[in-house]
């Protein structure tokens, strides 16, 4: 009798915010990497996050941020009461806009014939969700209990990559990442959104869905 090798999982949990408001996010214009600083209620936003980590519990080892300003001031805020080693990763970066980089999202819809080419002089999305995905799959091999401060592209590219849509990430919000990251698939993973109201935890399941958008948002 021929034995049968059984993949079991080994899940792990990943703790992912997308950085606080930025004065692009407030015109509803696309960042890309333009290195641009959160403003006054993206500090406040992190703040509020910070409080609610304490909160919870959550302490990761290590806080990985892309090294684009908006993460870094926002990964800063975020490690003031936990003080984690902090380090960059240039592959969490937002994805390239090239012509697209300061403009608005509702004329950037009008002019995209097809969703998934890419901005002129700007980076494919298959090379953008190809880095994203390396740069998960490394921290969660490398570290127990990292924290991820990132970019909204960034979230939906990983979950695009394996053909999942997810809500739109918010602004300096706590996600929780639970899936087995050594398979090519994240087949059977988890996405949760964790948040506080009327002083009460309260952790919700985010819906998966498995049809492929585009990354503008």
């Amino acid at each position: 009798m021929e034995l049968q090798m059984v993949h079991v999982p080994k899940l792990k949990s990943i703790y992912i915010v997308r950085h606080g408001e930025t004065e692009y996010n407030v015109a509803r214009t696309a960042t890309g990497q333009i290195n641009c600083p959160i403003n006054a209620n993206g500090i406040a936003q992190a703040k509020v996050l910070a409080e609610l980590m304490q909160k919870v519990d959550v302490k990761p080892d290590t806080v990985i941020h892309s090294g684009l300003l908006r993460a870094e001031q926002t990964a800063d805020l975020l490690n003031a009461q936990i003080k984690a080693k902090v380090s960059s990763d240039e592959r969490l970066q937002e994805i390239m806009y090239g012509d697209w980089q300061g403009v608005h999202f509702d004329l950037i819809r009008q002019s995209q014939a097809e969703p998934h080419e890419g901005a002129p002089n700007g980076e494919t999305y298959r090379g953008f969700e190809s880095r994203v995905v390396s740069a998960f799959t490394e921290i969660a091999s490398a570290h127990d209990f990292p924290l991820i401060v990132c970019h909204g592209g960034v979230i939906k590219a990983l979950f695009g990559h394996f053909k999942y849509v997810i809500p739109r990430p918010e602004n300096a919000v706590l996600y929780r990442l639970t899936a087995d990251f050594s398979t090519p698939s994240l087949k059977g993973c988890q996405f949760e959104l964790i948040s506080q109201s009327n002083n009460t935890l309260v952790i919700e399941v985010l819906p998966l869905a498995q049809v492929h958008s585009p990354l503008i948002y």
